[in-house]
């Protein structure tokens, strides 16, 4: 019996998660230009003592293609989110896919943040450790994986750990296998340091980070005080048009006496 499990690898445009998916299918490396819209790839694992087929959609990154993020991520059981180290404003955008992984109930402890680029990657561009991590407790993402497609570096075995977070618990796979698999394949991952950066960018980069956080909650608030909103507003377009079926209907049977176009003027006013 065969299993498949359909992977969603995610994040902004040239991160370089094209080239990296042509390097897990065709081991060498192929660089591409900007996806447009989908391309999805297979992968065969032996895991378990079980053939899985390993089905990734790879989706572009520009925000033309947002709109269509919600129908790509439907049945999807572990995403692989991933960023341009030396671009920060790649990372930055991060919350946008992890919000959308949590509308189709796509957990955290289902989520790998990759890293691309890595041997691109210098103490002045590179996005700080501390960041990172800061970035990962706030989310309560517990996996995160430096990578390179031009080194080949961490990138058959991360999609080895994705397949594996997305098998199902069943009677092929439980829950107990599963752990222990993860976290062998954990081990086997190349931890890549990309250097420390200097405290003036760390301390820099952990402001603009805070500030994205107070910006976010600040437009976007709390789920609750937005549902909270959307009901107040709509009482009150409620009582409006309750109160102008009111005036109509007093209107009617009083006619277009001049005192009664004064009431009206009145009540609309209050």
């Amino acid at each position: 019996m065969t299993e498949s499990v359909k992977i969603v690898v995610d994040g902004r445009g040239a991160v370089g998660k094209t080239t990296m998916l042509n390097y897990l299918t065709e081991h060498r490396f192929i660089p591409a230009r900007v996806t447009l819209g989908l391309k999805m790839f297979m992968k065969q694992y032996q895991i378990l003592n079980q053939e899985v087929t390993t089905i990734i959609w790879d989706l572009g990154g520009l925000r033309s293609f947002d709109s269509l993020r919600d129908l790509y991520y439907q049945g999807a059981t572990c995403l692989v989110l991933v960023y341009d180290i030396t671009r920060y404003n790649s990372f930055e955008e991060l919350d946008y896919f992890i919000d959308l992984a949590a509308e189709h109930n796509i957990s955290t402890d289902k989520i790998i943040l990759m890293g691309c680029k890595y041997d691109l990657a210098s103490d002045e561009q590179a996005i700080s450790q501390i960041t990172i991590e800061e970035f990962m407790a706030y989310h309560n993402i517990t996996i995160e994986i430096k990578s390179s497609a031009r080194r080949g570096r961490n990138i058959d075995s991360t999609f080895e750990l994705a397949t594996a977070m997305g098998l199902p618990q069943n009677n092929l796979f439980n829950v107990h296998e599963i752990s222990q698999l993860k976290e062998g394949l954990i081990e086997e991952i190349e931890h890549i340091d990309i250097g420390n950066l200097s405290p003036e960018i760390q301390e820099l980069q952990r402001r603009v980070h805070q500030e994205r956080l107070e910006r976010k909650k600040l437009i976007y608030g709390t789920k609750e005080n937005v549902i909270t909103a959307i009901a107040h507003c709509g009482l009150v377009v409620l009582l409006a048009l309750m109160r102008a079926k009111i005036l109509m209907k007093t209107y009617n049977e009083f006619g277009r006496a001049p005192i009664f176009n004064f009431i009206v003027v009145i009540v609309l006013k209050i």
